[in-house]
């Protein structure tokens, strides 16, 4: 993938049960859930770049206000707009 642009960055998160997050289940929930659904917005041209930021309260980068979130960054294609990737998203 390439550089990103900084301009078109968007993110938000997901909230993982707490029970999964312990036993290492939420690496298999971002394989296998959530990196193919960003796999697909990327095949269809919405974003052309994603990432993942994995930490805790403790880590302090930054400090969530909740356990289990799990950010998720993403750059939208050019001609791409928040309303467009908004209307692909499930609810």
């Amino acid at each position: 993938m390439e550089k990103p642009s900084l301009d078109r960055i968007w993110h938000t998160f997901v909230k993982l049960p707490s029970d999964r997050i312990g036993s290492g289940m939420h690496i298999d929930i971002l394989r296998f859930k959530i990196r193919p659904a960003l796999l697909d917005l990327k095949n269809r041209g919405i974003i052309d770049w994603y990432s993942f930021l994995i930490h805790d309260k403790k880590s302090g980068v930054p400090a969530q206000l909740e356990e289990g979130l799990y950010y998720i960054r993403v750059a939208l294609n050019e001609n791409i707009g928040p309303s467009d990737l908004l209307a692909t998203l499930p609810s």
